[in-house]
């Protein structure tokens, strides 16, 4: 919405994909953005962030908007497209990616078809395929070959089906100590954060 509209609303319902890092009402990255296409007018985006928490949006002028619509296409990607956009990486490139490359992949593929522009690009993927294993995991096998294994299991198995190695951080994990078990409501984080560290 926001890329067409210039509307940053975000007074939705707040959906959990298997993309989390893009499941965000608030995104902090935007704010710097803006800082630039408004000629680092701190002024204005102060604004804007303030009416975001105020009235839960803002809409940027017209100077701003065609700037962002200059530079960027915006596009989405449901759950089975993301899957499908895995397995046909897999399958034609032997690379294994992500649900958020994926994601950024399939919304570049609709941009090619929409806009019919064929310049070379490069898509950066930042995250390891391990730490989102149970979806990719959907995406490139049989659902009953998934059935009752647990996330350490679905490592193994992601490893052995694609020749990559478990990275060292997950490597192992099910085998160390569990160190903190504490929940807490969202009020009370601070005061258990200041007690784990003191």
């Amino acid at each position: 919405d926001f890329i067409r509209t210039g509307i940053y609303d975000k007074r939705r319902e707040f959906v959990k994909t298997i993309s989390p890092s893009m499941d965000i009402l608030i995104s902090s990255n935007l704010e710097r953005l803006l800082f630039e296409l408004s000629d680092r007018d701190c002024e204005k985006v102060s604004d804007w962030m303030k009416q975001l928490n105020e009235k839960g949006y803002y809409k940027v002028d017209a100077n701003v908007l065609k700037k962002i619509q200059e530079n960027f296409w915006a596009g989405w990607s449901n759950q089975d497209e993301t899957l499908k956009t895995i397995q046909c990486i897999y399958n034609d490139n032997n690379y294994v990616s992500d649900t958020h490359t994926a994601v950024g992949i399939d919304v570049y593929d609709k941009y090619v078809i929409t806009t019919g522009d064929l310049t070379p690009t490069v898509a950066a993927s930042t995250a390891s395929p391990f730490k989102f294993n149970y979806s990719v995991c959907r995406a490139l096998f049989e659902k009953d070959e998934l059935d009752n294994k647990t996330e350490f299991e679905l490592l193994d198995l992601l490893s052995k089906k694609t020749g990559w190695p478990i990275p060292k951080g997950l490597k192992g994990l099910n085998e160390k100590e569990i160190l903190h078990t504490d929940v807490c409501e969202k009020n009370n984080m601070k005061a258990l954060v200041e007690d784990i560290l003191l």
